[in-house]
């Protein structure tokens, strides 16, 4: 009897710390996205903690974007990000497609602000993109 008592502990003991280890990462960093008004679902946390994008100042960009009405893929966006992207030179040239009615993809915009150092005014020129 005693045996089934320490193996039923062993295992609750492990299940918790199982948990304890791989949700509460997920769970802490939901609560902050929710502190900075973003909210996200566990695969996207999930996602961001394995990408190392923690960052307020990414948190704070996209509650930005989606104050702006601009939703964007935020696992696409901390690869963007991530890759050395400009946050501030992608969301002024999101809004500028957006007003203007440009048919160009969120991808696409990542490439050319990735390669270009002015994609804004690439965009005000009508220059082709690809």
């Amino acid at each position: 009897m005693k045996v089934i008592i320490i193996i039923f502990f062993l295992l609750f003991f492990f299940i918790c710390i199982f948990y304890f280890v791989y949700f509460m990462p997920i769970f802490i960093y939901k609560i902050k996205a929710k502190k900075r008004g973003v909210f996200i679902d566990n695969q996207e946390a999930k996602r961001l903690i394995q990408l190392g994008c923690v960052q307020n100042i990414f948190l704070d960009f996209v509650f930005e974007l989606r104050q702006n009405d601009l939703e964007i893929d935020i696992v696409k966006l901390a690869e963007y990000y991530l890759a050395g992207g400009k946050l501030e030179k992608l969301k002024n040239a999101l809004l500028f497609v957006r007003e203007k009615k440009i048919d160009i993809s969120f991808d696409q915009l990542c490439i050319l602000s990735l390669t270009q150092e002015d994609v804004l005014n690439l965009l005000k020129k009508g220059e082709p993109y690809f």
